[in-house]
């Protein structure tokens, strides 16, 4: 039977379909943006270029007709492009993740006669429609411009740009402008347009290797502590089955939950299973990985000892980028050992921008004594309904209860011991 799921959960999914979502990116970025304040490191240098084209609209016209003048302060240069300044600043450093942080060297100077004010150590953090530039004035830090576009991400997560993005002047920048320059007024608004374009470089770059699936970068690479998988059983006198595709749901909640936030992918030959006429909206029914190859073991009459370990192959990705999480589940392996019985899995992870490589762990844990066992032939065996739980590994290989946020049930719902689906699996030697 599946999985009901906890009024926790379901709380949690309808609170993520209005407030939580909002929440968890404040979450995820704050913490993506704290990670980035740190020290850098080889990640961390870039090559490229930032250009801003200004003139243009009502505060180009107020500054012109002021005679107020745009400039460069090394090394940022000045041109002109079509009859508008151009501000060419060379990017110092960049970190592309959902939120990406970006610095340049050089500055923009606005004068007027021997007046004059200074925007140094520009920063621009990119989103996925808005980009705003920061920069400081004396001690204080400003927003100076807001660049209405979407920036493109390379395959690759190295490479990262923005053409012709809509260029705004802030109020804050006018307000402080106009007091520095001794304008009797000057509107924020349309000023031009902003191009970036550069590439990480130095050091070796951090890439999720589900980047091109999920969209979600990871911004610094960690290492798995979680215990490796136990060995697999010996089985006596074993036999080679044939061809049967392993079949789980995993847990149900967590499909909805994903589904509904984002999407689920299968790789490699693994398939997520949808009902024939299901809406996108309404999540999958399960997922199949391929065979790769099992063995079975006949230990005396009937099936209550029976042995199997039976061999998934593929990939199933959890993409939840507007949450902050990934996780990809490969290449299961059903082991039916009494109560060693378990599910093996490569478990690959970045939350919130933290990758963690995959970890072969034992994933859950099987109660065959609950399960029903059949012999639908005389070279099969049938373990139908079984049983399935969170083992402790595989709840520290999951991290999803790294993801506390405002809002949230007081408990995270992946801790050991949680229900997962039940499974049904059948080895077939194929013999007889």
């Amino acid at each position: 039977m599946p999985t009901v799921p906890s009024q926790h959960e379901a709380r949690l999914d309808n609170l993520s379909r209005r407030v939580v979502g909002m929440l968890l990116q404040t979450v995820a970025t704050a913490a993506l943006l704290s990670i980035l304040s740190g020290s850098a490191s080889a990640a961390d240098t870039a090559t490229g270029t930032a250009s801003f084209t200004v003139g243009t609209g009502k505060t180009g016209k107020v500054l012109d007709r002021y005679n107020a003048k745009v400039s460069a302060t090394r090394p940022a240069k000045r041109s002109r492009n079509g009859g508008l300044v151009q501000i060419d600043a060379p990017v110092s450093s960049a970190r592309i993740a959902r939120t990406s942080v970006v610095r340049l060297r050089g500055g923009i100077r606005f004068s007027r006669g021997r007046r004059q004010v200074v925007f140094r150590k520009m920063e621009l953090s990119v989103t996925s429609r808005r980009t705003v530039v920061t920069a400081r004035v004396g001690k204080l830090k400003k927003r100076l411009f807001t660049a209405a576009g979407k920036p493109v991400i390379g395959p690759d997560g190295e490479k990262l740009s923005l053409s012709g993005a809509k260029l705004s002047v802030t109020r804050e920048a006018t307000v402080l402008i106009r007091k520095k320059l001794r304008l009797k007024s000057l509107p924020a608004g349309d000023f031009g347009r902003a191009f970036l374009d550069l590439r990480l470089t130095g050091g070796e770059a951090v890439l999720d290797p589900y980047f091109g699936q999920c969209g979600l970068a990871a911004v610094d690479k960690g290492i798995g502590f979680v215990p490796s998988a136990a060995p697999l059983p010996d089985l006596t006198g074993p036999q080679a089955t044939a061809g049967e595709p392993v079949t789980w749901a995993f847990r149900n909640s967590l499909n909805a939950y994903v589904n509904g936030l984002g999407r689920i992918e299968g790789l490699d030959g693994a398939s997520v299973n949808r009902s024939p006429a299901a809406r996108p909206q309404e999540p999958p029914t399960g997922f199949t990985f391929g065979f790769s190859a099992g063995s079975l073991a006949r230990n005396g009459p009937g099936v209550a000892d029976d042995q199997a370990v039976l061999n998934g192959t593929g990939t199933i990705v959890y993409c939840a980028a507007f949450h902050g999480f990934r996780i990809a589940i490969s290449n299961p392996a059903i082991v039916i050992d009494g109560a060693s019985s378990r599910v093996i899995a490569d478990v690959d992870t970045n939350i919130l921008g933290n990758w963690t490589p995959a970890q072969r762990v034992d994933l859950a844990e099987l109660d065959i004594s609950s399960a029903t066992a059949t012999e639908p032939g005389a070279s099969s065996v049938k373990w139908a309904g079984i049983p399935a739980t969170l083992s402790q590994s595989g709840s520290d290989a999951l991290r999803l209860c790294e993801l506390s946020f405002f809002g949230a049930p007081p408990a995270c719902l992946y801790r050991a011991g949680e229900a997962l689906e039940s499974l049904t699996v059948v080895a077939d030697t194929g013999a007889g």
